[in-house]
């Protein structure tokens, strides 16, 4: 029972990602980036601190005493969000969601070599590198022939949120909760892109009150749906399993979009997302038998860190 329902939350994780990308890539022709923004995590804020304030106000010392990983998540968060909201104004949502996941991998072990790692993390062997590396070069050649620019800002943000989620992990270890680093990580962006918006000759485009609390509750579904699907199928299924379904997210937004007419259907993205899937689902395979022989801890991380589920964070 707990199998089938971690895979349903991975399937809706899937589905959700994909409507997401495409309905806020549909969204742009009426708001800008940074009223998107705006509405999105201003509303993700004030939720997720109201609750923070409510039923764990006791993380509130946790959180000042650690006042500069909570700026380190809010920056890393910041970066990755706009970064990928813009990229989904210059190339298609199914390339945005590919480059995001495909860099993700390769950013961790990147990042591992700086120094920024979390407590307990599993070093991948060298097969699984090799698949890493397969799906950054997916990654390079949507930037050759999709668009370089909005490519190169998706995979910015599958990087910062590599970083995000690192720091997060070492919050959780100090006992910080993470309803607290949920509550806290999205004030920095919705201050940004509400300054920003303010200044424009006619924010929101002339939305009522009602009209923009309407799109604010849309916004925090699509935006904060995915991500507690996903949590929940991580922790309901092995990490083979996770890492598969999560590897079909790029192939799940391209149908979508071609079927909702947001882009037309090209071979090299049928390709390169295919070879995509196809890296990611043996990659998830390599990390299972990694996990497998470093026991149930190792196994828990490595669901979270199998190629093409960075996105979950």
């Amino acid at each position: 029972m707990a199998s089938s329902l971690g895979i349903a939350s991975l399937i809706g994780f899937v589905a959700s990602q994909a409507v997401r990308d495409v309905y806020l890539g549909h969204l742009f022709g009426q708001l800008g980036l940074f009223e998107v923004a705006a509405l999105a995590f201003g509303t993700a804020a004030l939720v997720f601190g109201a609750a923070l304030l409510v039923f764990s106000p006791d993380q509130l010392r946790l959180l000042i005493r650690g006042w500069r990983t909570v700026l380190l998540l809010n920056l890393t968060t910041a970066m990755a969000w706009l970064s990928y909201f813009q990229a989904l104004r210059l190339v298609e949502p199914a390339a945005v969601n590919l480059a995001f996941s495909g860099i993700a991998p390769v950013a961790v072990m990147a990042l591992g070599a700086l120094g920024l790692t979390s407590q307990g993390e599993r070093r991948p062997g060298n097969a699984e590198r090799a698949m890493h590396w397969g799906l950054a070069c997916c990654v390079l050649a949507l930037a050759l022939t999709i668009g370089a620019i909005g490519v190169s800002l998706a995979a910015m943000a599958g990087t910062a949120i590599a970083a995000e989620t690192i720091y997060a992990k070492r919050f959780n270890h100090l006992g910080v909760s993470p309803l607290a680093v949920v509550g806290s990580r999205f004030l920095l962006v919705a201050v940004i892109a509400g300054s920003v918006a303010a200044t424009l000759p006619q924010p929101f485009n002339g939305m009522s009150a009602i009209e923009m609390g309407g799109q604010a509750v849309i916004f925090l579904a699509i935006l904060i749906g995915p991500i507690y699907l996903a949590q929940a199928g991580v922790a309901l299924t092995s990490p083979l399993v996770a890492g598969a379904i999560c590897a079909l997210g790029p192939v799940a937004t391209l149908v979508l979009q071609t079927a909702s007419g947001a882009a037309e259907l090209s071979a090299t993205m049928l390709a390169i997302t295919a070879i995509y899937a196809i890296l990611a689902v043996i990659g998830s395979v390599l990390a299972s038998r990694g996990a497998g022989r470093g026991g149930a801890a190792s196994a828990a991380r490595t669901a979270s860190e199998a190629p093409g589920s960075m996105a979950v964070e």
